[in-house]
């Protein structure tokens, strides 16, 4: 069974045969433990949105704002420098693990999923002052698998979209994807960015979503199909925030 939102308000009950083109809220799970896990979550987050590679190892440098983040590696070595004509300062964090540099593992702990999107937001992600929470990336199947992985955690999708085609800086085809994030979703501790954080605070209160089903198609369920966990044959689905 599962549950049809109208317009106007209010919902109704519908076999789940039968949710082809209505609507239905968004029933994320809730968000899990915020420990250890994510806290390594958000460290690898942070170098896969950031990092670099040398000599074996991923290496972090953190410019501006973002230098608030390297409290996150308090166990590893860190150093300022920067401040001349050639390099703007900033905060360097060496030999962190060279796997971090890859998405984290499928079957990673929820915390620890939710901690690794916690870390690509503040790094490769975007806040607006409405509250929109955005990750960026250049390869549309690397979103696809986060989107999906990432549902264990709490986080929804709102949909993944091509926001560049042509790169302005040298005219060819660089197309550049972002990924949507239902705000309701979000939590504060979520927010590691300062700015983000600002911007997420004074926006609107999110309003409750609901996602439009176009077409259906039977799968297998899994831990990582819950985008709406009442649902036990997750369908090919459209998500539009309303």
């Amino acid at each position: 069974m599962g549950c049809d939102k109208r317009k106007g308000g209010g919902t109704k009950r519908v076999l789940t045969r039968n949710l082809a083109n209505r609507r239905i809220p968004i029933n994320a799970r809730p968000a899990p433990e915020y420990n250890d896990d994510f806290s390594e979550g958000v460290r690898h987050g942070i170098t896969y949105g950031d990092g670099s590679i040398q000599y074996g190892r991923a290496h972090v440098c953190l410019f501006g704002e973002k230098e608030s983040l390297s409290k996150w590696f308090d166990s590893y070595g860190q150093k300022a420098t920067g401040g001349t004509i050639a390099t703007k300062e900033h905060v360097r964090v060496r030999m962190l693990p060279i796997e971090w540099k890859d998405l984290p593992d499928s079957s990673a702990s929820a915390s620890y999923w939710r901690g690794f999107v916690a870390g690509l937001i503040a790094t490769d992600g975007h806040i607006d002052r409405r509250g929109s929470v955005m990750i960026h990336n250049k390869d549309k199947e690397v979103l696809n698998h986060i989107a999906e992985c990432m549902a264990i955690a709490g986080f929804v999708q709102s949909g993944i979209t091509m926001t560049r085609e042509i790169s302005p800086y040298d005219g060819e085809n660089k197309p550049v994807y972002c990924l949507r994030i239902f705000k309701e979703t979000i939590n504060e501790r979520d927010i590691l960015h300062p700015l983000h954080a600002e911007n997420f605070i004074q926006s609107p209160r999110a309003r409750h979503s609901t996602i439009l089903l176009f077409q259906l198609k039977k799968l297998i369920a899994t831990r990582k199909c819950s985008a709406v966990s009442s649902l036990k044959h997750i369908l090919s689905l459209s998500a539009m925030a309303t």
